[in-house]
Formats: structure tokens, C-alpha cells, sequence
């Protein structure tokens, strides 16, 4: 079994919005996983939409765990990591190769 990484690369955001500054719109995020000496990573984007009747974080206080949720609660984080588990079993086992004839 593979061990996964999620992690936030990156985060859009509007220098100012009602009041707040830094709203964070855009979440960039990775997923990296590791089974022994395979590697296999995917990479993705998720929108994020203010609500002013929700509470609100200040940048200074978001934490990478809160960014995630933002993402978990747009990607299916188990389509996701399915998808990784396929990546390093083709790495492991490839079901083609590519041949370069000396010809």
C-alpha cells in the first residue's frame, strides 16, 4: 500500500473582499504517492467561493489542514487517490513498453 501526501502548493486569492483581506478563491493542490521505489503525483485546482454568512478566516490563521477541506470538499479524495494507486501499479508492472530499434 502507498503512502499518500496531499499537499497545498499554492493558494489565489483577492487582496481585498468585503471588508476582508486575502480571500483565498483558488486552492492548487498536489497528491503524491509513494509505494517503495515508485512515485506517482497528480496535480489539480479548486475553486473557492466567499460566503459572508459564514465564518471567515483570516489568512494568518488558515492552515494547510483548512485548505485541504476546501479541496476534499470539491475532489473526491478517494477517486483521487485511487487514481495514484493505478499510476504506481502501471510503474510497477507496466502494462506497455516503449522499444527504440538500433536500426
Amino acid at each position: 500500500m502507498a503512502t499518500h501526501t496531499w499537499k497545498v502548493v499554492s493558494l489565489d486569492a483577492q487582496p481585498s473582499h468585503d471588508g476582508h483581506s486575502n480571500v483565498i478563491n483558488t486552492v492548487h493542490w498536489t497528491l503524491t504517492g509513494v509505494d517503495g521505489e515508485h512515485t506517482a503525483s497528480t496535480y489539480g485546482s479548486v475553486g473557492v467561493t466567499y460566503d459572508a454568512d459564514a465564518p471567515f478566516t483570516e489568512y494568518d490563521n488558515l492552515t494547510e489542514a483548512d485548505a485541504l477541506a476546501w479541496v476534499w470538499d470539491s475532489v473526491d479524495k478517494t477517486e483521487q487517490e485511487a487514481n495514484v494507486e493505478q499510476q504506481l501499479a502501471e510503474l510497477a508492472s507496466p502494462s506497455k513498453v516503449n522499444l527504440s530499434p538500433d536500426w
